[in-house]
This record gives C-alpha cells, sequence and structure tokens, in this order.
C-alpha cells in the first residue's frame, strides 16, 4: 500500500468538487453519486481538470515502483453520504486500484480492507494498493459528504533496479 500526498489538492479542491457537482446524478446501490457507468470523456468536466494532474502524480511514482511506464485504466468519481456504503470489491483488469480523496470530513470514513489493514490518510492523499485487494468503503454515520476520484492504473516495463 503507498499513500503520498496530491501535491494539488488545495488548489483543485473546490474547482473539482464544483465540476462534480455539475455533473448529472447517477447513483448505484448505496452511493450518492457517481460517474461509474457514465461515458466518461477526458476532454470533459472534472476529468479535463484533473487527469493531467493524475498523470503528472503517477510518473512521479514510476521509481516507487520500478517501473518506465503507468497506464491508467479508468477514473471515475464517487459520493457518500449518510447511510451510503460501498460493500467488499475488488478491481478487475489492472495491477493497482487508487483513491484520490478529494473530501473526507471524518477519519471513520477511510476506505477499510478485509484484511484490517488501517491506512493512515487524510484529506488530499492518494492511496495506491493491489487492485486484487478488498476493499469497501465503510457505511457513513455522519452527516458530511466524502467524494473520492478512483482509478485503476497497471505499472509495467521494469526499470532494471532492484
Amino acid at each position: 500500500m503507498w499513500i503520498n500526498k496530491f501535491k494539488k489538492h488545495k488548489v483543485l479542491k473546490e474547482k473539482l468538487l464544483s465540476l462534480i457537482d455539475r455533473t448529472p446524478e447517477s447513483n448505484i446501490d448505496k452511493i450518492n453519486k457517481t460517474d461509474y457507468f457514465s461515458k466518461r470523456n477526458l476532454e470533459e468536466g472534472y476529468l479535463k481538470l484533473f487527469y493531467p494532474h493524475l498523470i503528472n502524480h503517477l510518473k512521479n511514482l514510476l521509481p516507487t515502483f520500478k517501473s518506465l511506464k503507468c497506464e491508467v485504466h479508468g477514473v471515475w468519481f464517487q459520493q457518500y453520504i449518510k447511510n451510503n456504503i460501498h460493500d467488499w470489491h475488488t478491481h478487475g483488469h489492472s495491477n493497482y486500484a487508487g483513491i484520490y480523496y478529494l473530501e473526507l470530513p471524518n477519519k471513520s470514513l477511510i476506505t477499510e480492507f478485509l484484511d484490517e489493514t488501517k491506512p493512515n490518510i487524510t484529506e488530499g492523499d492518494i492511496l495506491i494498493f493491489y487492485a486484487s485487494k478488498y476493499h469497501r468503503s465503510p457505511l457513513n454515520k455522519t452527516n458530511k459528504r466524502k467524494t473520492v476520484i478512483s482509478f485503476n492504473c497497471s505499472f509495467s516495463e521494469w526499470n532494471g533496479e532492484y
């Protein structure tokens, strides 16, 4: 599990939230709002603003993963309000899954892992973990909204370092 600060968080947070607020309503299961099942265009909305920064962030992590290349397989947002939850799941078709904590009003809303790993996350962090690792967004018992931007990626082409 890897945790890094998203350097542009303070600059982009309100802009990203404003653009996400303009995204048409789409809820699934017990998630208030998401664009997971929507057609997403990298040249529109929050993705136009966020995606280049995500790519730069991942490029900076290439040495950490001893890789020369990182490919992003998908990006989507999810917002959780009181009584929302996202049950246990994994992410297929990638090596890693990532979560950018755009709004994290309470530590009780940090992603939970089935193996009971407890990452020390704060708002503005990006968490990257093995995509095959079971995780969930816990039940939101607060009156505050949690917003994340999730993504799948694969690091490849070993850089020759040990």
